[in-house]
């Protein structure tokens, strides 16, 4: 049987998403996107360049930018209860 269910949809990065924590990921990847330093090299073009590709801090797979991960996520996921108390 087939029917309709209405559920809490989370909005983030132009998709839905039915989970806050999912949501939260991914708007966390967007903003540190924004502020991305890492250095890319076009190999084809610039033969001296490195042979890998170099991440910023806040795409590296250290434990600085996994707790950087961590601490926007709690800061966006406090911001959206805050607003959802307001409102």
């Amino acid at each position: 049987m087939i029917r309709v269910e209405t559920a809490t949809v989370y909005k983030a990065g132009g998709r839905r998403f039915l989970t806050l924590r999912a949501a939260v990921r991914k708007a966390v990847r967007e903003r540190l996107s924004e502020k991305c330093e890492c250095d890319y090299c076009d190999h084809d073009e610039l033969p001296g360049c490195p042979t890998e590709d170099l991440p910023c801090k806040y795409h590296d797979n250290s434990e600085r930018a996994q707790k950087i991960q961590r601490r926007l996520g709690r800061l966006f996921v406090t911001a959206f209860r805050q607003s959802k108390e307001a409102a």
